[in-house]
C-alpha cells in the first residue's frame, strides 16, 4: 500500500507529464497560426515561443522520465541494501541450524510370487542429510493409520528421525511391511530396539537408537537412513510423497521404478514453502531405456521450510481384458 507521500509525488508527475504534452501541443498550434510572411516580427515571436514552450515540454519529459528511472534504481538498491544486511544474516543463522545437503531417493519393484503381501510394491527409501548434533536418544516409528491425526504426538524433528504411515490393515512391526535396514552417523551404523505398542487404538512400531556419546561431540552430524517398506500396487496410479519436518537447505529427490511396475508415465509435483527469495528449482522425468527403470527428480537451490512436500505420480500401464 502507497504511503500518503508516495500517492502526492506520484500525482505531481502526472500533472507535469499532462502539462509538458499541453505546452507541446500549444507550440504546434503558434506554429500553425503564424501570420502571412509580411508580418515578419508577429511570426517571430510566434516561433520563438513555440520554440521556448517546446523545449521546455521536451525537457519536463526528459526529466520526469530520468526521475522515474533514477527512483526505480534507489528502490533497487535500497532493496538490495536490506536483503544484504538483513536478510542473508537470517538467512545464515537459518541455515546454521537447518538441515543441509538432504538427498532422498525411493525406488519401487513388484514383489516376488510367493510375497505374503501381492498387492503391495516393495519401496527402498535411501535419505540422507547433515544437521545439529544429535541428542542421546533418536528414534525412527511406523503407525498403522493414515490419518495425519495420528501423527500428532511424533512430531518433534529433533527426536523423531523418521516417521512412517502405512495402511491400519498392516501390522508395522512386520518385516515385511516396514524394516529400517540402516542408520549411520557420520558413516558409524547405530543398532535399534524395537518396541511394538497401541496408542488410542493405532498399533505403531518404534526403533529407539542411542547415539553415543564421541558421536555427540561433533557441532553436526551426518545423518543416512535406509528403509524397506511397502506402498500398495494394484491402482493404475501410485502416488509416492515425503514431507520436510524441518528447514532444509539443498534439498534433492529422486524416485526410480522398476520396469516389472509396468509404468507408462513418472511425474513429480511440489508443494513448496521457500525461505527468502526463488532460487533455481529442476524437475524431470527421464527415462533411460537401457536400465529398464523409469525416473524422475526435484532439485531446490533455495531452502525449503517445514511442511514442504514433494510427490511422484506413478502412471501404469492398464492391463488389457482377456
Amino acid at each position: 500500500m502507497p504511503s500518503e507521500k508516495e500517492r502526492t509525488v506520484r500525482l505531481y508527475r502526472i500533472i507535469s507529464l499532462i502539462v509538458a504534452f499541453s505546452l507541446v501541443a500549444i507550440s504546434v498550434l503558434l506554429l500553425v497560426l503564424k501570420k502571412p510572411a509580411n508580418q515578419s516580427t508577429i511570426n517571430l515571436v510566434l516561433v520563438l515561443t513555440a520554440n521556448a514552450l517546446f523545449s521546455g515540454a521536451v525537457t519536463a519529459i526528459v526529466f520526469n522520465s530520468l526521475s522515474l528511472r533514477e527512483s526505480d534504481h534507489q528502490i533497487t538498491l535500497a532493496l538490495e541494501r536490506v536483503l544484504r544486511e538483513v536478510f542473508l544474516p537470517l538467512r545464515s543463522a537459518v541455515e546454521s541450524i537447518a538441515v543441509t545437503g538432504y538427498r532422498w531417493n525411493t525406488h519401487l519393484t513388484t514383489p516376488k510370487a510367493s510375497d505374503p503381501l501381492p498387492d503391495y510394491a516393495v519401496q527402498l527409501i535411501n535419505f540422507g542429510y547433515t544437521r545439529k548434533t544429535l541428542p542421546p536418544d533418536v528414534r525412527i516409528v511406523c503407525l498403522a493409520s493414515m490419518d495425519d491425526d495420528a501423527l500428532e504426538p511424533f512430531q518433534d524433528p529433533n527426536r523423531y528421525l523418521m516417521r512412517w504411515q502405512v495402511e491400519d490393515n498392516l501390522d508395522p512391526s512386520d518385516t515385511n511391511v516396514f524394516t529400517p535396514l540402516a542408520l549411520k552417523v557420520d558413516g558409524q551404523q547405530i543398532k535399534p530396539r524395537i518396541q511394538r505398542k497401541e496408542l488410542q487404538g493405532t498399533v505403531i512400531c518404534e526403533y529407539q537408537y542411542h547415539i553415543p556419546r564421541e558421536l555427540r561431540h561433533n557441532e553436526r552430524n551426518r545423518v543416512e537412513i535406509a528403509v524397506l517398506t511397502r506402498k500398495y500396487g494394484a491402482d493404475s496410479t501410485i502416488s509416492v510423497k515425503t514431507i520436510l519436518f524441518a528447514t532444509v537447505v539443498d534439498a534433492e529427490f529422486y524416485c526410480t521404478v522398476d520396469s516389472s511396475i509396468n509404468c507408462r508415465r513418472l511425474s513429480v509435483a511440489a508443494n513448496t514453502s521457500g525461505l527468502g527469495p526463488r532460487g533455481e528449482l529442476s524437475t524431470g522425468v527421464t527415462y533411460p531405456a537401457p536400465h529398464g527403470a523409469v525416473a524422475a527428480h526435484a532439485r531446490f537451490a533455495y531452502p525449503l521450510q517445514a511442511g514442504t512436500s514433494v510427490t511422484f505420480y506413478i502412471d501404469r500401464e492398464r492391463s488389457k481384458a482377456p
